[in-house]
Order: C-alpha cells, then structure tokens, then sequence
C-alpha cells in the first residue's frame, strides 16, 4: 500500500498560509478529487502548487552554480564484442518512450504527435514515429518497452499499434495531469468554463516516477531481471537502446547517467547541465530547464526593432556547454530505493510553464502549469553522471523546422532496424539552421501544404524562410539561404508583396550567402539581390 496523506490532513498543513491561499489550495484539491485522482497525486500536485504560492519560481540563480567544463564523450566507450553479447546487455534494459505529447507549438490538439508521418524507409514509403518505434521493438527483442502515455495519446496510440504493429508488445501507463493556475489571480481555473481539458495539463516528464510507484512497474520489472530503464522522448528517434551505453553504466556501476550533447546556437533555449552543491563541499549535478533560468541573470542586452532584447546567462553557450538531450538511464533498484527515501514524491524542481488558454466565452487567460523536468532527478543521486552523446543520438521534433530537417536528406532513410541516421557527410559537422516564417509555418496543416518535398539540405548552413513559400520536387539548397516573399521585385527595386503571391520553388538549386537573399520578380522568377 502507498504512504499518502489524508487529503483533509494535508490541507490542515498549509492553514499558516492564511485563508486566501488555503482557499486557493482546497480548491485545487477538489478539482483533483473530482478528477479522480490518487491521493499521492493530489498531495505531489498540493506540494508543488504551495511552493508556487509561497513564492518559489523555480529558478535556478546564476550565483548559485558553476558550469560543467568537460564530461566523458560517447567517442571513447568501449565496442560490444559481438550480438551475443549485445543481446544479453540488452535484456537488462526496460525501455520507455514518453509519449504524451500533442505536438500544441506545432498547432496539433488531441491527437498523439507520434501518429504523424516523419520519415521515408528504404523503399519510400512513409512512416510515422510509431511506425519507426516498431522497427526499433522488432530489432531488439531482448529489452522490454513501455509507453506514457497521455489521456490524450493512449486511445489513438494503442489503437494504431494494435492495427498496424500487432505482433510487438508494449506496455503503457498513463501520466495524471493538474489544474491550470490563472496567472493573474493565482487560483485554479474552473474546469466548467473551458471547452474540453483546456484546464488541466500533465504535471511534465518528471511525473514518470511517482507513476511508476503508482502501478508497482519497478519491482515487475526487477522481478523480469531488468536492471536498467532507458528513458527517451517518442518524438526523438534518434534516441534508441544503445548496448555499449549499458555496458559503460554496468562496468562503473553508476546509479544514473545523462546523455547531454554540446550546444550549437540551435541550442540556447534548452535545458543545460550545472553543477550545484548539494551540502558544503559535495557537488551534484543539476539539469537547469530555461524557464529555470532567472530572468534578473542578465548576460548581454540586444537592441532589436527598436526593442532591447534581454539574454540571460542560461543562453550562453560556451559557459554552459552541454545540453540535456533527455535520454536517461537509471537503475530500477536505486530508483525504487530513491523513491522509498521520499515516500515516493521525489522533491524535484519547479517549473512555472507559460501558457495562455481561451474560455468558452473567448477570452485569453495567461496561465502556469505546475511541472516538473524527468532529468532533474539527476540532482539527487550521488555519483549521478553525464556522457556527450554526437548528435545523432538526438533528433527530437518540437517544432515544424525540426520535422523539416528529419524528413530531407540530412538524415538517411530509415532501414529495418528503425534506426536514424544522420547522413555520413553531417555525422560529425553542423546541422543547418532553420527559420520558418511563423505566420505559414507554424501549424502542422499549413506546413504540410507549402511542403509538398522537403528540400535537400545536405550542403545548406543556414534556412531563413519570410512569407508563404511552396516548396515542390527537385530543390535544393546550398549555403546560407534566405528567401524572402514579404517583397518582390519590380523594375530593379525592392517594393512590399501586398498581393502575397506564393512562391512556388520546384527544379531549382538555391546558392546563398550572407548578405544577400532571393526574391521574386514580377514576372516569377527567383532573383538573388543584395540586402
């Protein structure tokens, strides 16, 4: 039986709150009941949402850290001697792919991300990330695999694999979720004026371990001779079982180990590893998310139309090296005894997100939702570590510009085995940088109408995309390429595209380089002219 208390109990220890605030946690406390929650969910929900009210932003102060100057690289771990070998490693591992996610910044709602279409096979034809996880199942039958799923994404996700990947098997679990908080007035919004679950949300990837309690997985899996959960994104495919990871965790004995990879500009918004003192003289590692970053840590000023553009330390990229890629490994037995230390609610770091949700009357309410990050935990494990992973090891898809990158010819079709390849030309270079113009890019349905073909991209530094691009068969674009349909070109002088005729690019061979950009004409042609 898991320790909770009674949720009358619980509330009885926040009245030196006052009553505003005890008012405003009974409330939330009420949604969660009627929602049917675990009592050890509503007390995880209760905890993080007093820390809020009692003035816990969640940030991680710049003063309070150092950078991480150098961790082992992925380069030097030694080979799997042969399948055999591998087999046997990988059957101590459990597999999770979190797949909660609806892909909301990509303009999707209620529908898993993982069904999307990302990728061609060998012999073109298109697969969904589900499709490609199946292929990963297949080819590694010793390891087990599970999914979390959302309320929203198992339906839809268990239904396609039935369908579609009846012969693998997958167990799956389901994420809770939590009211939403009005920014403005710091109470839980009322699920009655919202249309569907607009006012709740999933309390973030760190949940996976009090779930995990919740349905007694841990000692089902130690029983079946698994030693090690491997833990990834759906939406990363690139992040798969890898035999000689389990081998390095195995021969240090290490409790938990983070794959964090170095941060390129793409990567300056992302969670990033520091080191924090978890007592005087005894350093932990720490994953800091960017809403965890303070914004009084200011690194430099930009001026930007006009605006001063404030970047704080979280975004400088040769101080904080490495990013969190989040794929993570842990050992089942120090997680269940981690667990049992904490009564099972790990004590993991805030994180106030940022929303804004719309009532059924239509009005735009600012709100947070209260989360926690899954590779947080690394902070309280000793002798938790971190490895640089290449990047290949990393593709995730949050936005339309990071499904146009997997989707060209930077990463090599998919073969049996499920795995993503970055081309052999890029395996060790940059990716190319992509900037898609918000206003036609931003959804998932207006993307999928200007990209008929995604463009290759093999020899492209850089993609800025302004106005509504088509972008057909045959393109190809080479250097740093900028293309701009917000102007066209009439008589030899660059005048607004007021009408917005759509630029259609198809059999053409794009060359870019700084300081220029490609235009069209008024009679279609694409013309390069000066900045």
């Amino acid at each position: 039986m898991l320790k909770s208390k009674n949720i009358s109990t619980l509330l009885g220890d926040y009245n030196s709150m006052g009553s505003e605030n005890t008012g405003r946690l009974r409330k939330f406390a009420e949604i969660m009941q009627a929602d049917r929650r675990h009592p050890l969910v509503i007390q995880d929900g209760l905890t993080k949402y007093a820390a809020m009210l009692n003035g816990d932003t969640g940030y991680i102060a710049e003063d309070r850290v150092s950078p991480v100057a150098s961790l082992p690289s992925y380069a030097d771990l030694p080979l799997v001697a042969d399948e055999a070998e591998a087999a046997r490693l990988s059957s101590l591992v459990e597999v999770v792919n979190l797949n909660g996610g609806l892909g909301t910044s990509m303009g999707l709602k209620n529908k898993a991300k993982t069904l999307l279409p990302v990728k061609e096979d060998t012999e073109g034809k298109p697969l969904s990330y589900l499709d490609v996880i199946a292929r990963q199942i297949r080819h590694n039958p010793a390891a087990s695999h599970a999914f979390m799923n959302s309320d929203h994404t198992e339906a839809d996700t268990l239904a396609y694999l039935r369908q579609n990947h009846a012969d693998i098997q997958v167990e799956s679990f389901l994420q809770n979720r939590y009211p939403k908080i009005d920014r403005e007035t710091r109470a839980p919004v009322n699920p009655a004026e919202y249309k569907g679950d607009d006012a709740s949300n999933p309390p973030g990837t760190g949940e996976i371990y009090t779930v995990l309690a919740l349905n007694g997985l841990l000692d089902k899996w130690l029983a079946a001779g698994r030693k090690y959960i491997f833990i990834s994104n759906g939406d990363n495919l690139a992040g798969i079982l890898d035999p000689r990871i389990v081998k390095y965790l195995a021969a240090n004995d290490l409790p938990l180990l983070m794959e964090a990879a170095e941060r390129t500009p793409n990567d300056m918004k992302g969670g990033h590893l520091v080191w924090t003192e978890a007592e005087p003289g005894a350093r932990r590692l720490t994953l800091r998310e960017s809403g965890q970053v303070d914004p009084a840590d200011v690194w430099y000023v930009e001026q930007k139309d006009g605006k001063e553009l404030k970047h704080t330390y979280g975004e400088d990229i040769q101080k904080h090296k490495y990013f969190n890629t989040n794929n993570i490994w842990i050992n089942v037995q120090v997680l269940k005894d981690l667990l049992k230390k904490y009564d099972n609610l790990l004590p993991l770091s805030l994180i106030l997100n940022k929303k804004e949700i719309t009532d059924i009357a239509g009005n735009k309410v600012p709100v947070y939702q209260l989360e926690s990050a899954l590779g947080s935990v690394i902070s309280l494990i000793a002798g938790a570590a971190a490895l640089v992973v290449p990047k290949d090891r990393f593709a995730p898809t949050k936005k339309n510009s990071d499904l146009l990158l997997i989707s060209s010819n930077v990463y090599d079709p998919i073969g049996p085995d499920g795995v993503l390849h970055l081309h052999e030309s890029l395996r060790s270079g940059q990716l190319p940088e992509i900037k898609l113009d918000e206003k036609y890019f931003t959804k998932y349905q207006d993307y999928k109408e200007r990209v008929e073909f995604a463009p290759g991209l093999l020899a492209c530094a850089k993609l800025t995309v302004n106005g509504d691009v088509y972008f057909g068969q045959g393109v190809v674009l080479v250097g740093e390429v900028l293309i701009d349909n917000t102007v066209i070109l009439k008589n030899g002088v660059l005048v607004p595209n007021d009408k917005a005729l759509p630029v259609t690019l198809r059999n053409i061979t794009i060359t870019g380089q700084p300081g220029y950009k490609y235009v069209q004409d008024e009679k279609g042609n694409i013309v390069q002219v000066k900045i």
